[in-house]
């Protein structure tokens, strides 16, 4: 996939977040995922967006091995 920055796709902690997968994702090395976070202040009525980004970790998704096979053995039978 390509870079998606934090502007294109902001969260709050408690959202669940849905990424689309392509072809390449799955057959290739996986996902890579950087979570990032910028500060807000907010006082009374006045909310302060401070612009400096932070880094607070990465991880590698391995979509072949780990996710797909998990979503496999979680989807019912039919009868």
């Amino acid at each position: 996939g390509g870079d998606v920055h934090a502007a294109d796709s902001p969260w709050r902690f408690g959202d669940t977040l849905t990424f689309t997968a392509r072809l390449s994702d799955v057959q290739g090395p996986g996902l890579r995922l950087r979570l990032r976070a910028r500060s807000d202040v907010r006082v009374g009525p006045v909310q302060l967006e401070l612009s400096r980004m932070r880094e607070l970790g990465a991880c590698a998704v391995d979509l072949r091995s780990c996710i797909l096979p998990a979503c496999a053995l979680a989807r019912p039978t039919q009868p």
